[in-house]
């Protein structure tokens, strides 16, 4: 997929040349990175749900997250270096950097923040999906001191 991203991305030969070799490892690679793909945004997709219910699983998920994405880089732009695909030109050397650089900062501050421990703090709720009480329990609401003289007046 490294090779496609280029100028030639929507040119109708250059698919025709990729899809008439008949390697089977090309298939291999775009099923992989398809997959892959997909994968990662739904994972993110989880991820934003959580980070906007202030979910205190969140780091621990998004420490995932940035671990996947390095990996995933690593391991696509090694697979198409080995069936001839890919290098490690500027773009491909500097996906990596972008994954490292990424994992580097992102996941020590999501581990060791105290600022990110007293913000995600919401757990997983045993009666409901509402992070409040339950209706049963929660305190009546005070009146304003005229309706509190009428009714003590009665």
């Amino acid at each position: 997929m490294a090779v496609l991203i280029n100028d030639d991305f929507l040119n109708l030969n250059q698919w025709h040349t990729m899809a008439s070799k008949s390697d089977w490892s090309l298939g291999a690679l775009l099923v992989f990175e398809a997959v892959g793909n997909v994968f990662l945004l739904c994972y993110a997709a989880f991820c934003f749900v959580l980070l906007v219910n202030r979910r205190d699983i969140l780091p621990n998920y998004i420490t995932g997250l940035y671990i996947f994405v390095l990996v995933f880089t690593i391991a696509d732009y090694a697979v198409a270096s080995m069936i001839g695909y890919g290098s490690l030109d500027d773009k491909g050397g500097s996906g990596i950097f972008r994954a490292v650089l990424a994992a580097a900062i992102w996941i020590p501050y999501f581990q060791r923040s105290a600022r990110v421990h007293r913000t995600f703090i919401v757990p997983y709720p045993a009666s409901n999906y509402a992070y409040e009480q339950p209706a049963a329990t929660q305190e009546k609401p005070a009146h304003d001191g005229i309706e509190q003289a009428e009714e003590s007046s009665i």
